[in-house]
């Protein structure tokens, strides 16, 4: 990173790698330094390559109930979708008569 960054948003922006939150990373990246996202992204990838290196043990793995949870609304919301598909589809080619 050659364009200095304040030490408070360079720590938020290891915090939120460290966290997986590499997407908050990139924004406070471009906004501090006002780089193309491209350029943004590259350099929070480098950095992230670097904490990963040094400090592996910081970064939160999603858990598996996490995963499930977020499976489960997914399908839930697929689900609720193909359920308002076939209630529109009824509605639609229900015959006239009734």
């Amino acid at each position: 990173m050659n364009t200095p960054i304040p030490d408070d948003k360079l720590e938020s922006m290891r915090e939120d790698i460290f966290r997986g939150m590499k997407l908050q990373a990139i924004k406070t990246y471009h906004e501090c330094t006002e780089h193309g996202l491209k350029e943004s992204k590259d350099a929070v990838e480098a950095l992230a390559a670097e904490l990963r290196a040094s400090s592996p043990e910081r970064f939160i793995a999603p858990t598996l109930g996490r995963q499930i949870m977020q499976r489960a609304v997914v399908g839930c919301f697929l689900l609720i979708m193909l359920l308002m598909g076939w209630g529109i589809a009824f509605l639609i080619l229900r015959p006239k008569g009734r």
